[in-house]
């Protein structure tokens, strides 16, 4: 196919994709943005680098992309949102050339890449990936992960191309050089797979589930052209290092982080809870948002599933089973379906499995998943548009009728997709417009109401109704220690001083280490002209974290007889 095809359909991709985001530049930074972009001093100099680099377990390469973002623009979210969107557009771009180089001998080995990569590319559910800044994370891990996999691919597309040749050349001087040249070649793409997969693994640990995934390409569509031979016996040495990296990471990871490192949240699940909740999470919850993406949700309320014999659970299951039954049936049929089912559960391994994470359920988490669930519906979209058994001409519609309907519910497809992320951006658009949308589709659940409690505070200055906002939430939790202490922060702020410390004292019993609460309280001491305390409870404050700058500002202000103290607000992590 002409290489002016291929650029055509990149340029109507990256068109594409600009059009539906562009009402992101100038979003606001929210949640866990606050704490690691805004609210980190590491990334602000570039001189940190080396630091950030070496700390391999802490998603160096994410943090370092952050630092360069700051170096350049400062706390300005364009750039932050233009390196967000570059990347999305890239990631799309990959998946196009993976799948054109997997289906070399079509005639028309454009179409289905081209429509995967627009169904990815313009689906509503990756805008929380792509439009939250900190959940860069999944899309820069997702760039490398796919540039290693196409380095892998080239590397043995290159392999089988010079077998293939040996049985035909005639001179065995040249097939010597050829095959010489060929090898560095294929040397050269395996080392940089593995380069790209490193580079994956410190953008975020999901990349962990790559070697799966090679695997699975080679026996789909690698292994099949070399005589049938088994990849295990001709190309163990060049998945092992894969696989032996895969499994060295997380183990190393565990004995520096603990359970932090792998899945923190055994306080509310237990790993066979966390699995049977994942269960139905993967169907009612992904599945239906991918399939139908209304009503999506920053934080969604998902509450444990106990019971391995739920009626949820059993469908879940039965649906899983069908679902790896059809994976079965067509992997010799058409190995591309196949293949983009087990793209799917793989890549959610790492987060729905039997590692328990705090939140079940995050649409940022289905960014690389995504990806086998775009080539599904566009294999499928493709397959309606044959010519089978079931639409022959001599029926109700002609083959060019059934194309263009086909074309048709293509593009209904593809608009309905871009309408929707064009809204779900604009509710991104600041902190009080996606809480609230948040705490609509999640009234019960308390970590929405204390977030839009914070964001009516310091957004619109609506004190009353960020104090309404917090006492729902501790309603639905009563020791909630954020609510409790931004609580005692906005009693504070309307005078309100002996309510404030009567929220502190209950946030400390929950935290006694926590200098964001020993400085809160010192402030109130200090309002209350009660100077000795306050200053001890700053000097205790950084005790606990010497570094803590809002504590140093405060209390060299009440040494200098100023009032003007800085409360330190509590953010929950999302991510």
């Amino acid at each position: 196919m002409k290489l002016s095809r291929h650029i055509t359909c990149i340029f109507i991709g990256i068109l594409l994709i600009t059009a539906v985001y562009v009402n992101t530049f100038h979003n606001a930074f929210q949640f866990d943005d606050i704490i690691y972009i805004l609210g980190s001093e590491r990334i602000k100099s570039l001189s940190n680098l080396p630091q950030i680099l070496t700390d391999i377990f802490s998603r160096p390469l994410l943090l370092a992309t952050f630092a360069l973002n700051y170096s350049i623009g400062g706390v300005s979210p364009i750039g932050y949102h233009l390196v967000n969107i570059a990347l999305h557009i890239s990631v799309s771009i990959l998946i196009y050339l993976i799948l054109l180089y997997t289906l070399e001998k079509d005639a028309k080995s454009h179409l289905l890449p081209f429509s995967a990569a627009l169904i990815f590319a313009l689906h509503p559910m990756n805008t929380e990936s792509v439009t939250y800044i900190i959940s860069r994370s999944s899309v820069l891990s997702a760039f490398f992960y796919l540039l290693s996999l196409f380095m892998f691919i080239k590397a043995n597309k290159r392999g089988s191309g010079v077998r293939s040749q040996e049985s035909e050349v005639k001179s065995q001087e040249k097939l010597r050089l050829t095959s010489h040249d060929s090898q560095l070649m294929t040397l050269f793409y395996l080392l940089s797979s593995g380069f790209f997969f490193i580079l994956a693994l410190g953008s975020k640990e999901d990349a962990v589930t790559l070697p799966i995934i090679v695997l699975f390409y080679y026996l789909f569509f690698i292994s099949t052209t070399r005589n049938g031979l088994s990849p295990f016996r001709n190309n163990l040495k060049i998945i092992l290092p894969f696989i032996l990296l895969a499994s060295i990471y997380p183990i190393v990871r565990y004995f520096k982080l603990g359970m932090a490192g792998i899945g923190d949240a055994t306080g509310i699940f237990t790993p066979l809870t966390y699995l049977i909740t994942e269960l139905n999470v993967i169907i009612f919850y992904y599945l239906r948002l991918l399939f139908f993406p209304i009503n999506l949700n920053v934080d969604p309320d998902i509450r444990p599933i106990n019971s391995l014999f739920s009626l949820s659970t059993l469908i879940s299951m039965v649906i899983i089973f069908l679902i790896v039954i059809v994976s079965y049936k067509f992997f010799r049929r058409d190995p591309i379906i196949s293949f983009a089912i087990m793209w799917f559960f793989v890549t959610l391994m790492p987060t729905s499995s039997v590692f328990p994470l705090w939140d079940p359920a995050a649409e940022h988490r289905v960014y690389l998943p995504a990806v086998g669930f775009s080539i599904f519906l566009a294999r499928l979209i493709g397959k309606i548009g044959t010519k089978t058994r079931f639409f022959p001409s001599t029926y109700f519609m002609s083959w060019v009728r059934m194309t263009n309907l086909v074309l048709c519910l293509f593009i209904s497809i593809l608009l309905s997709f871009s309408l929707c992320t064009i809204k779900r951006n604009f509710i991104w658009k600041d902190r009080v417009s996606l809480w609230e949308d948040t705490v609509k589709k999640s009234p019960l659940k308390a970590r929405p109401h204390a977030a839009l409690g914070l964001a009516y505070n310091y957004e619109k200055g609506l004190i009353d109704d960020a104090i309404r906002q917090y006492r729902i939430a501790l309603g639905i939790k009563p020791f909630f220690f954020d609510a409790l202490n931004n609580l005692g922060i906005a009693l504070d702020m309307k005078g309100e001083l002996d309510g404030a410390m009567q929220k502190y004292q209950i946030a400390l019993m929950m935290k006694p280490y926590s200098p964001e609460i020993h400085n809160n309280i010192a402030i109130i001491y200090a309002k209350k002209g009660e100077i000795s305390k306050a200053e001890a409870e700053f000097k205790r404050s950084l005790e606990i974290a010497p570094d803590y700058i809002k504590a140093k500002k405060n209390l060299e202000m009440l040494s200098k007889g100023m009032a003007d103290f800085e409360g330190s607000t509590a953010v929950d992590r999302y991510r």
